[in-house]
């Protein structure tokens, strides 16, 4: 695990990846995502090791976004916040 010092009150701990993908990697495809190399790591940490794969999570396509109608009471809920 590395730790990485944002500043003096806070400290985040960042698990190991699981894939063989180096920082200076991580760096690389930041700057292909325009993202900071801390999305990047975390985002494999989560299961998205390539550069597509993060892309589309951020991008959130269509087909990986469920219908907000399919949640339970989601009308009444409309109808309250109109």
């Amino acid at each position: 695990m590395q730790s990485l010092q944002t500043n003096k009150e806070k400290c985040w701990v960042l698990k190991d990846s699981d894939t063989s993908i180096g920082l200076q990697e991580f760096d690389r495809i930041a700057d292909m995502l325009n993202v900071h190399p801390i999305v990047a790591r975390l985002l494999d940490i989560r299961g998205f090791h390539t550069p597509r794969e993060m892309d589309s999570f951020l991008s959130m396509e269509s087909e990986r976004l469920c219908n907000p109608f399919d949640l339970m009471d989601m009308k009444a809920a409309v109808r309250r916040v109109l």
